[in-house]
């Protein structure tokens, strides 16, 4: 697999249950994330794998889809503090 430029080892991806991935920001953000295995499809169609707080000014995000997914892309989308 690759991810950015670097090929990643499927391996890895199973030793954390998934894609893991870090939002950083300002303490309070909260994001939606959305995956799609096409990155030229409108945002409104990716699908939402969830939301998240951002309470330490970085927060984990884990996609565990990635593991039977052999090509998805990832956008956070801030909606607000």
């Amino acid at each position: 697999m690759e991810c950015c430029g670097v090929r990643v080892a499927l391996s890895e991806f199973v030793r954390v249950d998934g894609f893991k991935m870090l939002v950083g920001s300002m303490v309070g953000d909260y994001f939606t994330i959305r995956s799609s295995a096409d990155v030229s499809s409108p945002f409104s169609s990716w699908t939402v794998i969830g939301t998240v707080t951002n309470d330490l000014g970085v927060v984990v995000i884990l996609d565990p889809q990635a593991l039977v997914n052999p090509l998805q892309f990832y956008r956070a989308q801030r909606a607000g503090p």
